[in-house]
């Protein structure tokens, strides 16, 4: 049993598709150095960006109710100045911890701080 033939028109046939397939390839190719070209030619000039230095948020000096007022441990006084409202919520708080050696548990209670 040979597989060598000798028909015309199926050698035709892997020609065209062989053609077809190059043309593809070759124009896939073009398309991309086209587009290489493109973007170098049209890049837009790269200037360096200058971050800005950090900063205080707050602009102004701290009203007088914070004097002596470590950062999270603020007076409710010192809140209501610095958010411009009368009330305020509960800023600061304390837990405890109180054990049971029997049931070997522990209770945990959040308490408002007082200062």
């Amino acid at each position: 049993m040979t597989f060598i033939h000798d028909d015309s028109a199926l050698h035709t046939q892997h020609r065209i598709r062989d053609f077809a397939i190059a043309g593809v390839v070759a124009l896939a190719a073009f398309a991309g150095m086209a587009s290489i070209i493109h973007t170098v030619t049209t890049a837009p000039d790269q200037s360096v960006a200058v971050e800005a230095p950090k900063t205080d948020r707050l602009n102004s000096a701290l009203p007088s109710a914070c004097a002596g007022d470590s950062w999270g441990n603020w007076s409710p006084a010192c809140v209501s100045a610095i958010s411009g409202r009368e009330t305020t919520r509960q800023v600061h708080f304390e837990t405890f911890e109180a054990r049971d050696g029997s049931a070997r548990m522990s209770v945990l209670t959040r308490v408002p701080s007082s200062s």
